[in-house]
C-alpha cells in the first residue's frame, strides 16, 4: 500500500492522517500523533520536541501518578486530557497552528466540510479540496487510526 502512495512534503512539512476527534482527550476534528510522515532532520518536528520539553517543565509531576481508567474514570478523564497537552495530539496541534499555517487551515477546511451548510459547494472548491487531502493527508490510506488506544496503558 504504501508504495502506492505518493508522498510529498517539504523539508518542514508534514504528512499526516485526516483529522479525528476524541472527547476522552479533549480533541475534536484535530490531527492525531499516532502517524506522522515526515523528511529526516525535520525542524517542525525539533519544534515538537522542544514544546514537549517546555511543558513537562511546567508539570514535572505529571507521571507521578497515573489514575486507573476502570477505577477513577473521573481523574483519569483529567490526566488523558493533561496527556494530550504535554506529549499528545494537543502539542502536535498547536505547533502546526503556529508553524505550519496551511495544514491548520486545511483541519479547519475539514471542518467546514462536515459541517451543515447550504450551497457548500459555492463556498469551497471540493474538487480542489478532496486533491490537497489527497497530498497532504495521504497516511489516512495507510493505517487505520483511532482504535489502539494505547496511550490508555503507557
Amino acid at each position: 500500500m504504501l508504495r502506492q502512495l505518493e508522498l510529498r512534503a517539504s523539508a518542514r512539512e508534514l504528512l499526516l492522517a485526516p483529522p479525528v476527534s476524541n472527547d476522552q482527550l479533549g480533541m475534536y476534528f484535530k490531527y492525531n500523533n499516532s502517524l506522522i510522515g515526515s523528511h529526516p532532520g525535520n525542524p517542525t518536528l525539533e519544534a515538537i520536541s522542544e514544546e514537549i520539553l517546555r511543558r513537562y517543565a511546567q508539570d514535572p509531576t505529571f507521571y507521578d501518578v497515573r489514575p486507573d481508567p476502570d477505577l477513577q474514570p473521573m481523574e483519569f478523564n483529567a490526566y488523558a486530557r493533561r496527556l494530550s497537552r504535554l506529549t499528545g495530539p494537543a502539542v502536535l496541534n498547536d505547533v502546526i497552528d503556529q508553524q505550519l499555517p496551511s495544514l491548520r487551515q486545511l483541519r479547519e477546511l475539514c471542518v467546514l466540510v462536515i459541517s451543515p451548510l447550504r450551497d457548500l459547494h459555492q463556498t469551497l472548491d471540493l474538487s480542489k479540496f478532496v486533491k490537497l487531502v489527497h497530498s497532504q493527508l495521504p497516511l489516512g490510506k495507510l493505517a487505520e487510526i483511532g482504535h489502539a488506544h494505547s496511550w490508555r496503558t503507557a
